[in-house]
């Protein structure tokens, strides 16, 4: 089983705020979804990477959906999640220019 395939599960955070996300749908190259399914103040939570060839490069289009659990909430949990995603892609932009 490849550890990002269907079925997966990996743990995100730390101690008390660590959730555990479950990977739905795999193909490699080409599309993740997946859905948190333990420890978070999001519900039907879906998020979605989608990786398109273009030119020399590769195109990612990553949509995550939810609602939160706590009416009014939306947007401070749509900060956090950006804040947690964006300086992974940084790294991986940087990691990518030095190969």
């Amino acid at each position: 089983k490849r550890p990002d395939g269907e079925g997966s599960v990996r743990r995100i955070g730390y101690g008390p705020i660590a959730f555990e996300e479950t990977v739905l749908t795999s193909t490699p190259g080409k599309l993740i979804e997946y859905a948190i399914s333990k420890g978070s103040p999001l519900k039907n939570h879906l998020g979605r990477i989608e990786f398109h060839a273009e030119g020399k490069g590769t195109r990612v289009d990553y949509v995550i959906t939810f609602e939160p659990k706590l009416p009014g909430t939306a947007g401070l949990l749509k900060g956090v999640l950006k804040g947690m995603i964006s300086p992974a892609f940084g790294r991986i932009r940087k990691a990518l220019k030095e190969h």
